[in-house]
């Protein structure tokens, strides 16, 4: 979940009072507070959270990092992109220009950046376990 500054140093003020109980007495909730602009960092956590995957955490950091509008991504950031964002590349390049055209930075041109492949290459699997069952079956999309 991505939240505002407010929210997170509300949460944040809520883990500190709750050190020591559980988060919500009665209910099996953790959390972690990161930073997607820190390259992920964990600011803070609750007594009881178990990190997620590294592959899970980089899905969420690629994707909140995309919807920031950030445009730098390495090719292995860019497959995470691709698999995640299963749709055809116009679809994902005009959701990207109608993002970066709400912020309020000068008028960088993604045209220029690695970002570029992600508006060109067409994804026909999106998820492996697809893949794999196509392989198995014979069957294609």
């Amino acid at each position: 979940m991505l939240l505002s500054l407010a929210e997170a140093e509300t949460l944040r003020c809520i883990l500190h009072q709750r050190q020591g109980h559980k988060l919500i007495d009665g209910a099996n909730c953790e959390l972690a507070l990161r930073c997607v602009s820190c390259h992920d960092t964990v600011f803070d956590q609750s007594d009881g959270f178990v990190a997620a995957s590294k592959y899970q955490q980089s899905v969420s950091h690629n994707n909140f990092r995309f919807i920031d509008a950030a445009m730098h991504f390495s090719q292995a950031e860019l497959n995470v992109l691709l698999r995640t964002i299963a749709c055809a590349p116009a679809k994902r390049r005009v959701f990207f220009t109608m993002v970066l055209s709400c912020r309020r930075r000068l008028g960088k041109r993604w045209e220029q950046t690695p970002l570029a492949k992600l508006f060109t290459l067409e994804v026909s699997c999106p998820h492996p376990l697809f893949a794999s069952f196509q392989l198995i079956s014979g069957k294609s999309s």
